[in-house]
C-alpha cells in the first residue's frame, strides 16, 4: 500500500515534471535545465511510473486485474506496432534511392479506390506526394486536412501516370505508355505503340522524384491496328484493403 502511494506521488510530480519541460520547450530557453530535468527527474520518474503501471495489474494475489476491453485495445496496439514493423523492414529492404525521405501514416479508412491516412497537413502532407508500400507505387495525395490526408490509388477512375515496362526479372525496357486508373482495382496501359513488344508478365513502373517504382504487371494485351497503338490490362501489386501501414515520399 505504502510503495503504490509513493508511486502515485511519482505520477503527480511527473506531469507537473512533463507541465514544466514543455513550457520550457516552448519557450526554447534553459536548455541545460531541461537536460538536466529530462536525466535527473524524467527519466527516473517514468521507471517508477512503467513498474507502477505493472503493479496495479496485478492484485494481491497476483492475478490480472485487466478487463477484457482492456486486453482487446492493447492486442490491437500490439498488431498494429507489428504491421508497422513490417513495413519499415519491407521499406528497407527496396531498392529506393538513398535521398528519399519519407513520412509513415496508419490508413485509418478505405472506400472507392481511395484510402485516408492519419497524417495530415500539420505533419508536413502535401497535395501530390506519393504514397508507397515497399517499393510498390499506391497512389497520391489528393486531400488534405489539418490531421488526416486521402490518397487516390492508382487504380482510381481516369488516375494517370506515365509508365515503363519492363520485361520481368530482368533491366530491359520493352515499352512506355500511360497508365490509367478504370476503378474497382483496375488498371489498363494505353498509347504503348505497335512496334515495341510489351507482353504477359511485363512488369510496369511509374518514375518518381529520379527513381521507379512497381506499378503492376501486364495480364493480356491487345492490338490496335487501326489506330496503330497497343493497350494492356494490369494487375495492380497491392489489395487496399490489408493495408495498415503505408508512406509518404518526401521529394
Amino acid at each position: 500500500m505504502l510503495k503504490k502511494s509513493k508511486s502515485l506521488r511519482y505520477l503527480i510530480y511527473a506531469v507537473l515534471t512533463v507541465l514544466f519541460l514543455s513550457i520550457v520547450g516552448r519557450l526554447r530557453i534553459f536548455n541545460g535545465v531541461k537536460g538536466f530535468f529530462e536525466k535527473k527527474v524524467t527519466i527516473p520518474i517514468r521507471q517508477e511510473i512503467f513498474d507502477f503501471k505493472r503493479s496495479i495489474k496485478k492484485d494481491l494475489n497476483g492475478f490480472s486485474l485487466l478487463t477484457q476491453k482492456e486486453k482487446d485495445e492493447y492486442e490491437t496496439k500490439i498488431a498494429s506496432l507489428i504491421n508497422e514493423n513490417k513495413e519499415l523492414r519491407r521499406l528497407l529492404g527496396s531498392p529506393l534511392p538513398k535521398e528519399w525521405q519519407f513520412l509513415a501514416a496508419k490508413v485509418i479508412w478505405y472506400d472507392q479506390e481511395s484510402l485516408t491516412i492519419d497524417q495530415g497537413e500539420n505533419s508536413g502532407v502535401k497535395l501530390g506526394m506519393t504514397a508507397i508500400t515497399g517499393n510498390t507505387y499506391v497512389g497520391k495525395v489528393n486531400e488534405i486536412t489539418p490531421e488526416t490526408s486521402i490518397i487516390r490509388l492508382v487504380s482510381f477512375i481516369d488516375e494517370k501516370n506515365i509508365a515503363k515496362v519492363y520485361k520481368k526479372g530482368e533491366n530491359l525496357l520493352t515499352g512506355q505508355g500511360l497508365l490509367v486508373g478504370k476503378g474497382l482495382g483496375r488498371i489498363s496501359l494505353e498509347q504503348v505503340f505497335l512496334n515495341e513488344k510489351i507482353e504477359k508478365e511485363n512488369i510496369v513502373v511509374v518514375p518518381v522524384a529520379k527513381g521507379e517504382l512497381l506499378a503492376g504487371e501486364i495480364e493480356e494485351v491487345f492490338e490496335k491496328e487501326n489506330e496503330g497503338i497497343k493497350t494492356a490490362t494490369v494487375k495492380r501489386l497491392f489489395n487496399p484493403e490489408e493495408l495498415s501501414n503505408i508512406f509518404l515520399v518526401k521529394e
